[in-house]
């Protein structure tokens, strides 16, 4: 079902993705554009069918984005900014990286308006949603702190200020999109180019440049692949943008901006295709059999005896395929640049009757463990080249 609802979402984003393009000036058919240059976007394509809620964050994200490029009366804007606070709060709901859409509306409004009147009624719409949240947090604040403050420490630099910090974050991020990193890099310069060239000839399009510039800054602060996703909608937009509106340049330079565009936007697509192309070979092809999510799972629970404590430390994770086996006791790793407690971690290590690990040893302090204190039970998919595979450990 996740899967399913992210698959939705992508459907939504791309909706939202024509409705924006025609707000901001494009025809009935050049609107169309944008979407397709998403279509062609590994990091879309992946969210697209993974269970994730990084594409559900991206829609609310984009929906308030498309709402706030309405201009109500005078009336009508005390509930429209109530009603736009509202999808924000939702978005910041779904993952936190949708902060973005209140970070882009509160100051597109301070841009535009160059006052504050607005942003209380806007805050308002914001906190509803949130609230029976809160309410959740107050149970017991002490476990969501150590786990949303986890989560936020581990994806915090060792210098977060440095360019050499930041810079290797996004080395990171380019290294698992797959295409030519300089292609990506291009393109990425291109959309915010168009969209700046976009701002300076309508106001109306503000919001998306500041929504583009925050999920960058974002990506940098994040380093996870995942979060290009946020950036894929607004690239495109403003490549589309310089391809399609009018340039204010003379004939001959604006003849070469265009064809260079073009040109950028043909190596993107093949790029993106040619990925495509390679991953439903691999995937659906000669990784088949190894790639069966289902199979896998099965073959793992079929090892593990009924009522064992289970300790997970492998990427992909077999959560999802055992969490139908009621009578086990599940435990899983924590990420490296969490701060915890040795003790306590190799003590929840030493309870556990089995230690399931991967491919890729992902904590020295488990594989430790495993070497002193595991007896290896069985492997599944032993393949060369790939697959899902898992290494079963009894603790001795």
């Amino acid at each position: 079902m996740m899967r399913v609802s992210s698959l939705a979402a992508a459907v939504t984003v791309l909706v939202l993705s024509y409705l924006l393009a025609r707000r901001y000036g494009f025809g009935r058919w050049a609107a169309l554009l944008p979407m397709f240059f998403v279509t062609c976007d590994m990091a879309f394509f992946q969210g697209s069918l993974m269970g994730r809620m990084d594409m559900l964050a991206l829609a609310f994200v984009l929906l308030a984005v498309w709402l706030d490029s309405f201009e109500g009366s005078d009336r009508k804007v005390g509930r429209h900014d109530v009603i736009n606070g509202f999808v924000c709060g939702l978005a910041g709901l779904t993952h936190p990286f949708g902060v973005v859409a209140f970070l882009t509306l509160t100051t597109t409004r301070l841009w535009n308006d160059r006052n504050l009147r607005r942003l209380p009624r806007l805050c308002a719409g914001a906190i509803a949603p949130m609230l029976p949240w809160f309410a959740y947090i107050l149970q017991d604040t002490s476990s969501f702190v150590a786990q949303f403050g986890g989560q936020f420490i581990r994806k915090h630099t060792a210098d977060p200020i440095s360019a050499h910090g930041l810079g290797g974050n996004f080395d990171d991020v380019l290294f698992h999109y797959g295409i030519n990193p300089a292609i990506l890099c291009l393109w990425m310069l291109a959309g915010a180019a168009g969209l700046i060239l976009a701002a300076s000839q309508t106001k109306r399009i503000r919001g998306f440049v500041l929504c583009y510039f925050f999920s960058f800054a974002l990506v940098l602060w994040g380093r996870s692949y995942w979060y290009l996703l946020y950036l894929a909608v607004p690239a495109s937009m403003g490549v589309s943008y310089l391809l399609c509106r009018r340039c204010p340049l003379e004939k001959g330079p604006g003849y070469l901006y265009r064809s260079a565009c073009a040109l950028l936007a043909v190596v993107f697509v093949l790029s993106g295709w040619g990925k495509l192309s390679h991953e439903d070979a691999s995937l659906n092809g000669e990784l088949k059999e190894q790639t069966d999510y289902v199979h896998w799972c099965q073959q793992i629970s079929d090892t593990l005896p009924e009522n064992s404590k289970v300790f997970l430390a492998s990427i992909p994770d077999p959560a999802l395929g055992l969490i139908d086996r009621k009578d086990l006791d599940i435990r899983q790793f924590v990420p490296g640049g969490i701060p915890v407690d040795s003790q306590a971690y190799l003590q929840r290590l030493e309870d556990s009757d089995f230690i399931i690990a991967g491919r890729i040893p992902f904590c020295t302090t488990t594989e430790a463990f495993i070497g002193r204190r595991g007896r290896l039970v069985k492997e599944i998919n032993t393949f060369e080249g790939g697959g899902f595979y898992a290494r079963i450990y009894a603790v001795k």
